[in-house]
């Protein structure tokens, strides 16, 4: 017997000119609780959120509120979300993998753009895409995982210009005192 889809996908009617084997599209139904819900899980403003899907923040306001969400915006903001929490993850396992290799550390510095103009005049900016809020939300959350995990950590000014990056401090072994570090 052949299995049906899950009550909230569906396939296109071949008798309404879809094909049986086209691909899978949702029913109409209220986002607006899962948009709302993910805004508040991600901790950006509505105005990256607009941003990023290239819509007005009033319009991402009635999507937190009243008004339905396109399916698009809604997986756009899953997709986007979900790109964030890759990145977070992908710099906390190389983290990892340097206190597995070193031992723990002395102190991390998580050194960061300290204002928007700033950033948005740096390559950063430029070559990721993201927005100061965006950046800032990267920042907020590896402190917190790291804090979570009691490793010292500090965020930082990029007072230099440098770009965002972090910094794991260790007590040398061979020279009190001395610091040894790792740059991500």
């Amino acid at each position: 017997p052949r299995r049906a889809s899950p009550p909230h996908l569906t396939r296109p009617d071949s008798r309404k000119g879809g094909t049986p084997q086209g691909p899978l599209r949702r029913n109409t139904m209220n986002n607006t609780p899962y948009f709302r819900a993910l805004y508040e899980l991600s901790g950006l403003t509505q105005r990256e959120i607009a941003e990023f899907l290239e819509v007005n923040v009033r319009t991402v306001e009635r999507w937190c509120s009243t008004m339905t969400p396109p399916e698009s915006a809604l997986a756009d903001f899953m997709r986007f979300e979900d790109e964030l929490s890759d990145f977070v993850d992908e710099v906390i396992d190389s983290i990892d993998l340097q206190v597995e290799d070193r031992g723990e550390p002395f102190l991390i510095l998580i050194h960061a753009y300290a204002d928007k103009e700033s950033y948005e005049t740096s390559e950063l900016s430029r070559s990721s895409g993201r927005t100061f809020g965006t950046q800032w939300e990267i920042v907020k959350r590896l402190y917190c995982i790291l804090r979570g995990n009691d490793y010292p950590v500090r965020i930082v000014g990029n007072e230099d210009g440098s770009e965002d990056h972090i910094t794991i401090l260790w007590r040398s072994e061979e020279e009190d005192g001395v610091l040894e570090s790792f740059t991500y």
